[in-house]
């Protein structure tokens, strides 16, 4: 019969999530060099994972990005070198004149005068092709630093648009679940009663079982978007956080 059928098709479902459970505790296992039976003594703290996202404007995830993000900074101590070397070359477009007394021989006697040193460049020129070659490269390095602000500023928008994203799939999930567990609450009640037989119970636990597998895929998803998000901000999200508190 099809209820029959469904009976049949829950439990092949639950033996291929145990399966799911087992790979998964083999894969930890192996992640934290440990023997399978030697992690049923691990006691695995996953409540981080159920706290909800700390709320964070975009502006300041935006700033955080531009002021944490290692390439950025590493661009800007290039342009600063690059605003060094040409504020240098300005200055070398006048020759490095410096006055000093020595003495000369005039008419067979030695009198007093001055020595010209560090005389660098000729005066026509001004420096101007060295100067011009160092505004190049601070342009150069300006343009670099648009563009690693703009890679940045992008990543950070859509690892946050897809954390938003999961956390609203997460909160219907987890409604969803509620319901389900409540709906198997009141058969079991009716089971116990007499009032409900067995396949309607068991029916509801798929149910719950699906709503409960369902909620934990979007909570990885939302983990993951997270990562993404920090991988961003190349600074965890609870220290983005912090430094969004100390800013008010």
């Amino acid at each position: 019969s099809q209820q029959q059928l469904g009976l049949m098709r829950t439990q092949g479902e639950q033996l291929a999530a145990r399966r799911q459970a087992d790979n998964a505790r083999a894969a930890v296992a192996t992640a934290l060099g440990i023997g399978l039976p030697a992690l049923g003594a691990v006691a695995l703290d996953l409540s981080a994972f159920e706290q909800p996202l700390p709320p964070l404007p975009a502006r300041t995830l935006q700033r955080q990005a531009l002021l944490n993000r290692a390439d950025v900074a590493a661009a800007l101590a290039q342009f600063e070198a690059s605003q060094s070397a040409l504020q240098v070359e300005i200055a070398r477009q006048y020759p490095n004149i410096t006055l000093g007394p020595g003495y000369t021989f005039d008419q067979g006697a030695r009198r007093p005068g001055f020595t010209f040193g560090g005389l660098e460049l000729p005066l026509f020129n001004r420096n101007e092709g060295p100067i011009a070659e160092a505004r190049g490269r601070r342009r150069e390095a300006e343009a670099h630093i648009h563009l690693l602000e703009s890679q940045a500023l992008v990543e950070t928008d859509a690892a946050m648009t897809e954390c938003l994203g999961a956390q609203e799939s997460l909160r219907q999930r987890e409604t969803q679940l509620a319901e389900q567990t409540r709906q198997l609450s009141r058969l079991h009640k009716a089971f116990a009663a007499g009032q409900e037989d067995r396949l309607a119970v068991v029916l509801a636990e798929r149910l719950q079982l699906a709503a409960r597998l369902s909620a934990l895929d979007v909570r990885l998803q939302l983990q993951s978007a997270v990562g993404r998000l920090e991988d961003a901000l190349q600074q965890p999200l609870a220290m983005a956080a912090d430094d969004n508190r100390n800013l008010k």
